[in-house]
Formats: C-alpha cells, sequence, structure tokens
C-alpha cells in the first residue's frame, strides 16, 4: 500500500486523483471497483464514505470525492483514510491510506 498524507478543507468539495502503476505500467481498472473510507483509527465508526470513479479505467485513473455537505459535517482534526481496490477478479488490495487532516472552516453557509 502507498502512503498519502491529505487535507480535507471543512465546508469545500473535496476530489483526489490518483493512477495507479504496477510494474512500471498503469493498472488496469476495468470493472474494478474502489471504496475509501474515512475513521478516528481502525475499527471506529466511520465519519464518511468517499464516492469513487474510475476514469480511463485502461491507464488506472481513479479519484475518490466528498460533497461540500460531507466536509462540512466533519468535525475537525486528524483522522485516518485508505482505498481498498476490488478487481473484476475479485483480488482486494488497500492501494492508498494515510492521515487526513480535516481542517476548521470559518466561513461556512
Amino acid at each position: 500500500m502507498n502512503s498519502y498524507d491529505i487535507t480535507i478543507d471543512q465546508g469545500a468539495t473535496f476530489t483526489l486523483g490518483i493512477q495507479l502503476i504496477q510494474n512500471g505500467s498503469a493498472l488496469s481498472l476495468t470493472g474494478s471497483n474502489a471504496l475509501a473510507q474515512l475513521r478516528k483509527d481502525s475499527g471506529t465508526p466511520i465519519l464518511a464514505t468517499f464516492s469513487s470513479v474510475t476514469a480511463g479505467s485502461t491507464a488506472g485513473y481513479l479519484s475518490i470525492n466528498l460533497t461540500d455537505t460531507v466536509t462540512k459535517a466533519l468535525p475537525a482534526g486528524v483522522f485516518h483514510y485508505d482505498v481498498l481496490l476490488t478487481k473484476a477478479d475479485s483480488t482486494k488490495s488497500r492501494v492508498l491510506g494515510g492521515k487526513a487532516t480535516v481542517s476548521p472552516a470559518i466561513s461556512l453557509t
């Protein structure tokens, strides 16, 4: 699993684009699904589930997203996330994860 820390701005739309590379080549995501969640720690309640989109699936592109409504409801602090990829053949692997800092907003509507 690759580690990448992210910052989520409270009350703003969040998108992270990822390209998955394996052995120097883009990983085919055809028929794959991704699940990404935000939690305080492993085993604690889910704070948010990212929506995920695979685009250019033969080029290994994936994005995870949170709406502004979801990020507005998140408490400020440091949390953890990961991305679990389920390939077409049902094999699963964690492809990315790390700390997720939710930065508090001053201006919220």
